[in-house]
């Protein structure tokens, strides 16, 4: 393990440092909470130099011009298309089957994001380690064949 990732793992443990003085939302690394600012500035330093669109991130602005080049990903199961391959392969999960489930309602998500999104706010259970343990990993080879 490199020696700045087991400082920045040890730190998550220890309790983020760095805190929003408008929100309270805190953070290990100061980059993160310079990141998070932005959200209550509107400062979006990077623009698009095709059209007039500008992000919070350099990793955003790359994301968004992949839609300049032209690159489509399209799913051989229903031809639809997409930009990025990563939504492409979101999408490929909804056929395949999606691999979590709401152990409460037994809704399918292909995120784990999107899971915990929804066991928070539609069944109002705000303790992650009661979510991680509402989220049945259905197959841990979901769209994948040998």
């Amino acid at each position: 393990m490199h020696k700045g990732s087991l400082t920045l793992h040890i730190q998550k443990h220890i309790g983020p440092k760095n805190e929003c003085n408008i929100c309270q939302k805190r953070y290990v690394r100061k980059i993160d909470l310079d990141i998070h600012m932005r959200n209550h500035s509107g400062d979006l330093p990077y623009k698009c130099c095709k059209c007039d669109k500008a992000f919070m991130t350099t990793s955003a602005l790359r994301k968004h011009e992949i839609l300049h080049s032209g690159v489509r990903y399209k799913c051989d199961i229903c031809n639809k298309e997409y930009s990025h391959p990563s939504k492409l392969t979101r999408h490929i999960l909804y056929h395949t089957g999606l691999p979590l489930k709401c152990a409460i309602c037994n809704k399918g998500f292909a995120e784990p994001n999107k899971i915990r999104r929804h066991i928070r706010t539609v069944h109002k259970l705000e303790d992650i380690s009661r979510v991680n343990e509402l989220t049945i990993k259905v197959s841990k080879n979901v769209g994948h064949s040998k």
